[in-house]
């Protein structure tokens, strides 16, 4: 059974995403979306600025249960040759 939805002392929903990687090029990070793509996960890729210059975080999600990401993250670590990582996601 699906897990009760969380909400933060705001009242929003806590939702999670699976940092795949971060990156230096905008082309390398939507290669690594379009591989995530093709094996039927739902990702996207965030710019960062740090400094003067750009990243690119590939991510998949959002999910509102962590076990979700928890469960598929070993299979995207050892596919991609990655170590990901989850995290709260903020919009």
């Amino acid at each position: 059974a699906p897990q009760k939805l969380a909400v933060d002392s705001d009242g929003v929903p806590v939702a999670w995403i699976l940092q795949v990687a971060s990156v230096s090029s905008a082309e390398n990070a939507d290669q690594l979306r379009q591989r995530l793509l093709s094996v039927d996960q739902k990702a996207y890729v965030k710019r960062v600025k740090r400094g003067n210059k750009s990243l690119y975080r590939v991510y998949i999600g959002p999910k509102f249960e962590r076990a979700a990401l928890e469960s598929i993250q070993p299979r995207i670590d050892a596919e991609f040759g990655v170590k990901s990582m989850i995290a709260r996601y903020v919009p």
